[in-house]
This record gives structure tokens, C-alpha cells and sequence, in this order.
């Protein structure tokens, strides 16, 4: 059978890299049948919506500013008129089907003093105030809705914060918080549904005038998944490595079997081996080399270079892009040519 010549490096680097490439693919086709990949599915078994709403009145003093008694939301408040704040906080829960529903609420206020330090606000004293005590709520139903009405007498918080001042001597800037906290425990069909959720009310007092900003508020929504790991289909990937690796294989024997290296010329061969050896003491010319003197032929390149040695001369050659025209080298002496010819 004719064999395929290659040159040896060609030859070499096809068979390691179709080597590595079936290793990769055994590799590969062994972590898709030990190791099956799976991917994530939720599937929804119950959708419920939270709501948090804040809608609050600003009663003011007897002023000589205002012919009403009251300003509505979203306006700016002078610090001074104002009397109370009638805060309504409101929680609206509403699922796909009845469910007993169940859970507790609380609105609690926080007063707290804190200041600027390195341009982060840091809090520095703090007043938690309970308005309305924990209350449990339970309804069996698709919907719930609780409201509740909280009256905020600044003056009573003022007060207190002027004592904090004048006690601790602490000059801080002193806000109110008020927020409605309801936590949701209810049981369903489907499983447990258990949320946090709250809405809050926040305005500064330490200002001759103040604008209200309400957080937390809007749908909220929430689900009851069943996440399942599910198993992904390999099949066509277990085929396509298996024959990638089907052919990977045959190529590999192919070149191993059907093809040869190309012999090396033994001229070049030993050229190459004499030139790697002396380049340290080997000088090429592009030039022809023209002999002087009384010229000596050496038995082997090891003769010329120990004349090289003790002469202190270099060992000249010809250079041609072909190498097989690199034929002889010499050593040159003041009056004399010594040389070696290859051939």
C-alpha cells in the first residue's frame, strides 16, 4: 500500500492535534451522558397582589394666611401653621381565588436625629412611638382591605426633640417617620404565603417649611411557584459528538496508518547538523569566496575547526537560499586557504 509522504513537523502536529481534539470530544461526550445537564422551570400556581397606599390632611392653626382649615396632599406646609397631619394608611390584598387570609398590621412613628458627616447622612438618636399596637386581621376571601387613620401632632414631636437637644446638647437635624408594617401569613392550596410589607410617611422638623414624601406605596406584586428541575434533552448532542468523535478517530488512524515522513536528505541533514553545532563560529557571505595562497583540504569539519581555534580565524561560507548549494567551508590564513568540502 503507497503511503501518503508528509513532512514530519505536518505530519507531527495533525496527529497530536486530532489527538486532542478526541480527547476533548470523549471528554465532552462523557459529561453529557454522566453528567446531564437540567434547566430550572417555574411554573406559577398562584398570583396575589399587595397594595400600600398613603393619602393624608394638613390641619392648620388660626392664621392670618390661610382662610381654610386645611391644606390637601402635595403642597408645600409652613412649619409654623400647621396643627396636625391626619395620616390614612391603606392595605389592599387581592389573590386569583379565596384563600384564609390572615396576618397582623402595626403604624408606628420614629423620630430620629441625625446630621451630614464625610457627605453621608448618619442618624444619631432615634424615638420609636407605636400609634397603632400590633393587630391581627383574618378573612377568608379573594380580597382584604384595612384602613386605618393615625393623628401626628407636630408640636408633641417639636417638644420632644427640644428636650433630646437641650438634655444630650446634641444640635441634630430631626425628622418624622410614620409607617404602616403588615406582615402576611396565610396558607393556601398551593402552599404558604408569607410577605413583608409597608408603606411610610416622612417629613423633616427641624424646617420652617416642609413638603411630605410618601414611600413604599403601589402594587406589590407576589406568586407561588413550583420550581422543578427538569432534564435537557441531549440526544442530538450526544449524536453529534459521537460521530465528531467517529471521525476524529478515523482521520487520526488515517494519518497514523496511510501516511509517511518524508526522508530527510541526508545532505542536508548532516549540513544542518554542522551548522547548528559551529554557528558560534560559522560567518556566511552572500558573496563569492575567492581563496588565497596554497590551498589545504581538511578530512572533516572537526579538523577545520581546531584550525579555526588556533588561528583565531572565523569559518566562512557561501550562503544560498538553496542549502544544497552550501558546499565547502573555509578557514583563511595570511598566506594560505584551508577548507572542508562537504560533498
Amino acid at each position: 500500500m503507497i503511503k501518503k509522504e508528509l513532512k514530519k513537523r505536518l505530519r507531527v502536529g495533525l496527529i497530536l492535534l486530532f489527538a486532542i481534539l478526541l480527547i476533548a470530544d470523549v471528554y465532552m461526550l462523557y459529561r453529557k451522558i454522566a453528567l446531564p445537564e437540567v434547566q430550572v422551570v417555574k411554573t406559577t400556581l398562584y398570583e396575589y397582589m399587595n397594595k400600600m397606599d398613603i393619602h393624608y390632611k394638613v390641619s392648620l392653626k388660626p392664621n392670618n394666611l390661610f382662610a381654610q382649615t386645611t391644606q390637601e396632599e402635595g403642597q408645600v406646609y409652613l412649619t409654623n401653621l400647621v396643627d396636625t397631619i391626619t395620616a390614612t394608611f391603606s392595605y389592599a390584598f387581592s389573590g386569583k381565588s379565596q384563600i384564609d387570609i390572615q396576618g397582623d398590621y402595626e403604624i408606628i412613628a420614629v423620630l430620629e436625629g441625625s446630621s451630614i458627616q464625610n457627605n453621608k447622612r448618619v442618624s444619631i438618636w432615634k424615638k420609636q412611638v407605636v400609634l397603632v399596637p400590633k393587630t391581627s386581621f383574618e378573612k377568608k376571601d379573594t380580597q382584604f382591605n384595612l384602613t386605618k387613620d393615625v393623628n401626628l401632632n407636630l408640636e408633641q414631636y417639636r417638644a420632644f426633640a427640644n428636650a433630646i437637644k437641650e438634655e444630650a446638647k446634641v444640635d441634630a437635624d430631626v425628622s418624622l417617620t410614620t409607617a404602616m408594617n403588615v406582615n402576611l401569613d396565610s396558607m393556601t392550596e398551593y402552599g404558604r404565603i408569607q410577605d413583608q410589607v409597608a408603606s411610610s410617611m416622612f417629613l423633616p422638623l427641624k424646617t420652617s417649611y416642609f413638603e411630605i414624601t410618601n414611600m413604599g406605596i403601589g402594587d406589590q406584586p407576589g406568586a407561588i411557584e413550583n420550581v422543578k428541575q427538569v432534564p435537557v434533552d441531549q440526544k442530538f448532542s450526544v449524536i453529534g459528538l459521537a460521530l465528531l468523535g467517529f471521525i476524529l478517530l478515523a482521520g487520526l488512524v488515517c494519518l497514523i496508518l496511510l501516511t509517511k515522513e518524508i526522508p530527510e536528505d541526508p545532505y542536508l541533514k548532516k549540513l544542518k547538523m554542522i551548522m547548528k553545532q559551529f554557528s558560534n563560529r560559522m560567518v556566511a557571505l552572500d558573496s563569492d569566496i575567492i581563496q588565497r595562497g596554497d590551498n589545504y583540504q581538511v578530512q572533516s569539519v572537526d579538523d577545520l575547526v581546531k584550525l579555526s581555534d588556533e588561528l583565531g580565524k572565523p569559518i566562512l561560507y557561501r550562503t544560498f537560499a538553496d542549502l544544497k548549494k552550501i558546499t565547502t567551508f573555509y578557514v583563511f590564513d595570511e598566506k594560505c586557504t584551508y577548507y572542508f568540502d562537504l560533498t
